[in-house]
């Protein structure tokens, strides 16, 4: 993702993702654009995720945008993400949830 700026782009882009369930990999890599890209904060993200696949990110998944986020945080590229240890709650190795999910203010905002 860091090697691609989508808004360096002259026409509008759509990203197609697909996969069997569309909710642990492929939520963990949406929810990071979310957050590189969309301005989400980290429970903003987990919540779209949530709400759009059905089911929240598995443990491992919603692991993994937590480091994102950190990761985020730490470059000083974004410094509202809010809480990155504590956007969801997850049972080890199994099931997530998102702590206090919001909808973001504009659903498209670019």
């Amino acid at each position: 993702m860091s090697n691609f700026d989508i808004h360096k782009c002259k026409v509008s882009t759509v990203f197609y993702v697909h996969c069997n369930a569309g909710c642990d990999r492929t939520g963990e890599f949406i929810g990071s654009y979310m957050m590189s890209y969309l301005g989400y904060n980290a429970t903003t993200a987990m919540g779209e995720d949530c709400r759009q696949c059905g089911r929240c990110p598995n443990f491992y998944a919603t692991n993994a945008m937590g480091f994102w986020c950190l990761t985020l945080q730490e470059r000083k590229e974004r410094t509202n993400l809010g809480n990155c240890k504590d956007f969801a709650g997850c049972k080890y190795l199994g099931d997530c949830n998102a702590h206090n999910p919001t909808h973001p203010a504009n659903p498209c905002p670019h």
